[in-house]
């Protein structure tokens, strides 16, 4: 087997999962705003639509197994060995629940405040775990990254050990750096510019739209 025909095959993967994610409705084009900056994003990606449709859900772990597995094996982007899969709620949850399924891996979850007066409890972890483990962290999306680092937090301060994370969609804004300063590898299965690539090729967006987006990357 040629060296790069892993790779490629997983390419094809992720095309695939594109065009899933397109007939699901997952992404739309205008001016969206970014949480409390003041930038706009020209695209919308609904990673949670994933659930919508089980085999699709799948195809999105079956392609995180998939990153993992390349992970292991090459020299320059080491992989952390884990004990388990720590999902993001609510969006990183239900990738995490599939990836766990998957690869047969246990599944840990900090859960949510249930009322506003549960903030001022101390976190809580759902899932069997001791001190001195491992997890690996999950999310469907990258955006600002202040879920990946508040749950990075957690699980820190529970005496678990996080050194990876996996996104299934990187929108590229900074999040793999911001992450690296805190201890943490961040690695993407899709980077927001291959999908524009991709969604541009098949002919589902336009050339402005595409031009908008990648003018929108170029940002600081």
């Amino acid at each position: 087997m040629a060296p790069n025909q892993p790779e490629n095959r997983a390419n094809q993967d992720k095309d695939v999962l594109i065009e899933q994610l397109w007939d699901l409705g997952a992404f739309q084009f205008g001016q969206f705003s970014e949480g409390n900056t003041t930038r706009n994003s020209p695209i919308f990606i609904n990673t949670k639509r994933i659930i919508s449709k089980p085999s699709v859900l799948m195809s999105a772990a079956h392609l995180v197994a998939t990153e993992l597995e390349m992970l292991r094996t090459r020299r320059r982007q080491h992989l952390s060995d884990f004990d388990f899969i720590a999902g993001i709620p609510f969006g990183g949850l239900h990738l995490a629940t599939a990836l766990s399924l998957y690869l047969d891996e246990p599944l840990l979850y900090v859960r949510p405040p249930r009322i506003p007066a549960d903030l001022a409890e101390p976190p809580y972890l759902e899932g069997s775990y001791r001190p001195g483990q491992s997890a690996l962290v999950i999310d469907d999306l990258a955006a600002g990254g202040s879920s990946l680092r508040e749950t990075v937090a957690v699980l820190r301060s529970m005496g678990i050990t996080v050194s990876d994370a996996i996104v299934l969609v990187d929108r590229e804004a900074g999040v793999t750096r911001k992450m690296e300063q805190f201890g943490v590898r961040v690695h993407a299965v899709l980077k927001i510019s291959y999908l524009a690539r991709r969604l541009l090729e098949q002919n589902h967006i336009t050339q402005e739209i595409y031009e908008s987006i990648d003018k929108y990357l170029g940002k600081d």
